[in-house]
Parts: structure tokens; sequence; C-alpha cells
């Protein structure tokens, strides 16, 4: 009588415990490479081409006239085989390697001063660096006038200086990796234009938030123990320039954490209705 399954002499199907398989996770590792290679090229080549990449090639050299329309046919092309065949992909990567060929050569074809302007946000960089340069002379030599002269607080100063400078920090890196993956826009330059007055805007807020927090705290000690001297309270309310300078570099290159703080204290400050009003019933 004949069972169902093999019998223990004949061959079971499939791998038997310790036999190499086929690599899934390899096959859909290069698949989602070969995709992000294409969305990348594609995002540079938009660039390029908000930027004017393309036309000052053509103006350059007469043999990239259809070199936007190349590219953009071996995108497709790429997309196309990226479906259709198997491991190990060798038309899609040969798509993309002709693609990031197409676009180096309309990269390269404008001159240095175009390509540095237009492509890289040179003067976006002597910018930044410059108000770096800009924020440090005031440290090292304008700061005994503003602090006397125009009697601001030497750790409000340092408030706005490093939220200037961690923003500016943080303009550079982006910028940095913007440039790096051909991804910079011209129309970003209003972007990096206000970088800096938000760091020390941000930096400021913070100064005041500190400042009125121990304001806060003084006026309390004050009212609890009338003995308190006029002197300890101000010294109360002029903390350790240096103890402002991390939370207001933090401001300045995390903007959203500071904004974050903003909104929490807004919270706290909303208006509501007292208690006993919320929960009496309403009589008819």
């Amino acid at each position: 009588m004949s069972s169902e399954g093999p019998t223990k002499d004949e061959p079971t199907e499939g791998p038997t415990k310790g036999e190499p398989t086929e690599d899934t996770d390899e096959i859909t590792r290069r698949r989602n490479m070969f995709r992000d290679s294409i969305d990348q090229i594609h995002l540079s080549v938009n660039v390029g081409a908000e930027n004017g990449l393309f036309q000052e090639a053509k103006k350059r050299d007469k043999t990239l006239e259809n070199i936007f329309q190349d590219i953009l046919n071996k995108l497709n092309e790429a997309k196309e085989n990226l479906s259709k065949e198997k491991y190990p992909y060798a038309k899609t990567e040969k798509n993309i390697s002709e693609a990031t060929e197409y676009y180096s050569r309309a990269l390269y074809a404008p001159k240095r001063t175009w390509r540095y302007v237009n492509m890289y946000g040179i003067y976006v960089w002597f910018y930044l660096i410059g108000i770096l340069a800009a924020v440090f002379f005031v440290f090292f030599y304008g700061s005994e006038p503003l602090t006397k002269g125009l009697s601001i607080d030497q750790a409000a100063l340092n408030a706005a200086g490093w939220g200037v400078i961690a923003a500016v920090v943080r303009a550079l890196w982006f910028l940095r990796g913007t440039v790096d993956e051909n991804r910079y826009r011209k129309s970003w330059n209003l972007y990096f234009l206000s970088i800096p007055f938000i760091g020390g805007i941000l930096g400021s807020i913070v100064y005041l938030i500190i400042i009125g927090g121990l304001l806060a705290v003084s006026s309390a000690n004050t009212t609890a123990t009338p003995t308190t001297t006029n002197t300890v309270t101000t010294t109360m309310l002029k903390p350790n320039p240096l103890a402002i300078i991390p939370f207001a570099a933090l401001a300045g290159y995390n903007w959203e954490w500071a904004i974050s703080i903003l909104n929490r204290i807004g919270d706290l400050v909303e208006s509501r209705p007292p208690p006993d009003r919320r929960s009496r019933p309403i009589r008819k």
C-alpha cells in the first residue's frame, strides 16, 4: 500500500538543512541600490536643469545639444531593465553608468567660474565664512564696547553670537552635502542668507527664557523671605555667561528643538477656564 510523500531512500525536493540557498537579500539589496542610483541621478538632472546647466552646456559644446534628453532616455531604459531583467542586472548597471557619464559631460562643459557659482554656490560659502569671521571679530575686539558702551549683558551677547555660529555650522554642513551630491539649488539663496539671523534670534530667545526663569525663581524667593537683600536678587539674575552658551548653540543648530521649547511654553501659558467652571454642569 503506497503512502503519500517520499520514502526514506527517495530524495526530498528543495535544499536540505545546511545547503546554501539563493541569496535573496543580496538580490533585494542590489535592486534597491540601483533604484536609489536612478533616483539620485534623476534628482541631480532636475537640479541641473533648474540651475541652467544644460543650457550653458549647449552654448559651450554643440555636441551636447540633446544631452538632457539623452540622460532621461538612459534613466528610463534603466528603470525598464530593472523591472524586467534578473540578477545581476547587467543592462541596468550599464544604463546607469551611461547616464552618469552623460551628466558628467554636461556638468564639466561650462567654464569653471560658472560651475562654481551656479552649481557649487561658492558665494554662499564666502558669505557664511564671512559671517563666522565677523562674529569672532566681535567676540575678540568688539565685546567690550558693546557690553560697556551700550550696556549689553555679556551673557546676551554670548547667546546671540553662539546661536549665529551654530546656525552657520548647520548651513555649512547642509551646503557641503548638497554640493557633494549635486543637489545645490540657486533658489535656496534666501534660505542661506537668513540662516545666521535665525540662529542669532533663537539663541537670544533661549537667553530670555533662562533669564525669565531665574527672574521668576528669584521673585518667589524674595516673596517667601522678605529679608533677602537686593544684592542677592541681582546676583541671581546674572548667571555665568558661559552657562548659556551650550543652550544657545543648541538652539542655533537645532531649530526644531528651540521651536518645540517655545511651543511647550505657549501650551503652558495658554488661557483656559478655571477647573470649577469647566466641571460645573450647565443649568437649563
